[in-house]
């Protein structure tokens, strides 16, 4: 139920962004789910791509090709959606889209915006 409340949240757009959060707010996040991962320098974030080396079939072969910022979802954890190419079980690349979700610097769940999409 969490994944398919969080993939219509992430799909319409409706995370806060970190620039929109209140300040008074920030701190209380910050203490419950850690400080907003931070972009590293040409693109990404270093916690998804941490999780991808660790968990995807064949992460040598992945490409990222889009990421979305870092949002705030139900102040529960920082999201970001990523499409990226990578390949299947069997080696055939494809184009995947998930979404990412953070607490305290590490992926603590991934969606597969493709799977809760259909």
């Amino acid at each position: 139920m969490l994944s398919a409340v969080l993939v219509i949240i992430l799909a319409a757009a409706a995370p806060v962004r970190t620039e929109e959060i209140d300040p008074k707010l920030i701190d209380e996040v910050t203490a419950k789910i850690g400080p907003p991962p931070r972009p590293q320098i040409g693109g990404g974030f270093k916690c998804v791509k941490d999780y991808v080396k660790e968990n995807f079939d064949d992460p040598s072969r992945t490409t990222y090709i889009k990421w979305s910022g870092i949002a705030l979802v139900e102040n529960s954890y920082w999201g970001v959606r990523v499409k990226l190419r990578g390949p299947n079980r069997l080696g055939a690349l494809y184009v995947q889209r998930y979404v990412f979700l953070i607490r305290n610097g590490v992926v603590v769940e991934v969606i597969d915006m493709y799977s809760t999409a259909h």
